[in-house]
């Protein structure tokens, strides 16, 4: 089996964009809601789409 994406859910397009890119994630997808990013080893695929985090429960993602 091999992960394909995880999606996290974020209140700022822009600045997740910004945020991934700098730890070296290549953007691949781009959409007023939504991104989707390269993971630089792997294969897998990271994406961001804007709503509102829900506060009873969190996402937790390690990037090695």
């Amino acid at each position: 089996m091999r992960l394909n994406q995880v999606t996290v859910t974020v209140r700022d397009i822009d600045e997740a964009v910004a945020f991934y890119q700098a730890l070296g994630l290549k953007l691949i997808v781009l959409s007023p809601h939504y991104a989707r990013f390269a993971c630089p080893e792997g294969g897998s695929t990271f994406s961001v789409h804007v709503g509102e985090p829900d506060a009873r429960s969190s996402t937790v993602v390690y990037f090695e």
